[in-house]
């Protein structure tokens, strides 16, 4: 072999030659904008800074909020300026869209039903993304097409019995268990990632823990056996509280600006005051049967519940 030969970069087989791979970007869905473009090539274990919205993506209804490492936002979020170590294959990083918060009307009219095509109790809902996801009691959580019911894919929780209120950070499940009184937080593939007691010291098998709703920042929860709604941080702090509406708080869901609260007692929907705990509106949902888990998408808010083969969207 010729001398010089080892330190031709453009041999394959020299001893010499380093592999480097590309970061890329992807819109994913984007309306209007351009990709950052990240032209460096990257050898395994190199030190790679995520790049700004530098083309300035958009996506109509949507608020870009960084970058994901899949398409469905499924695995680990990448916020521009963070830094991570390449591996040795090239590197996609999805924008991460969030639907972008309108305050709910709270008219009550119905907009459209779907049938409820899932094999289990209806305990809790949240959007993700441009899907509804139902959280089942016997511990599956389902991805639900919008437009006609269909299940789409389902998450199994470690959970076989116990699951009531469902909600979503952006990035990961937060569900409430009535077994034992706790909140967990749960990733796309059911494991369990963190949990805190909730204020709830019964000792039965149904401790009656309901509704969740993510504000943003932080955790809303409805607790039937208290007749409290509950404001945590991620790890169980409480940082506000204060009484129900009724004697049987089921479902929250956050609009953006008020928490929106069912009660199974006297079958109403509730706008409430965040800061004070204050009934702001309300309106009946006795047409409605057993819709008592809510999530709001950006203009309508969705009621499914576990006595009801339909779930609702109403304006």
């Amino acid at each position: 072999m010729p001398w010089g030969e080892l330190d031709n970069p453009s041999d394959p087989e020299s001893e010499s030659y380093a592999h480097t791979y590309g970061v890329n970007y992807d819109g994913n869905g984007n309306t209007g904008g351009s990709v950052p473009i990240d032209s460096s090539n990257y050898e395994e274990g190199a030190r790679v800074i995520v790049l700004e919205n530098t083309g300035s993506l958009v996506k109509t209804g949507y608020t870009f909020v960084g970058w994901n490492m899949e398409a469905d936002s499924s695995a680990l979020d990448r916020l521009p300026g963070d830094t991570f170590l390449m591996v040795a294959a090239d590197v996609t990083l999805y924008a991460k869209w969030m639907p972008q918060q309108g305050t709910y009307l709270g008219n009550g009219n119905l907009i459209k039903q779907i049938p409820d095509l899932m094999s289990d109790n209806d305990t809790g809902a949240t959007y993700v993304g441009s899907s509804l996801w139902i959280a089942g009691h016997y511990g599956t959580l389902y991805e639900i097409q919008p437009s006609n019911g269909t299940v789409l894919s389902t998450i199994t929780t470690p959970f076989v019995h116990g699951l009531m209120g469902l909600a979503h950070d952006g990035s990961n499940f937060w569900i409430a268990n009535h077994h034992d009184g706790k909140i967990y937080e749960v990733d796309f593939s059911g494991a369990i990632l963190s949990s805190f007691s909730t204020p709830n010291t019964d000792t039965g098998t149904e401790r009656r823990v309901h509704g969740l709703a993510w504000d943003g920042n932080y955790i809303w929860h409805a607790d039937s056996t208290l007749d409290m709604i509950f404001q945590f941080d991620r790890t169980g702090n409480i940082l506000s509280q204060f009484p129900s509406p009724s004697t049987l708080p089921y479902g929250l869901a956050w609009d953006g600006t008020y928490l929106w609260h069912s009660d199974g007692g006297t079958k109403n929907i509730y706008k409430i005051d965040p800061a004070s705990g204050a009934v702001l509106h309300s309106f009946p949902i006795s047409a409605y049967p057993g819709s008592f888990s809510m999530a709001f998408e950006g203009t309508y808010l969705w009621l499914s519940g576990n006595t009801s083969n339909m779930i609702y969207q109403i304006d």
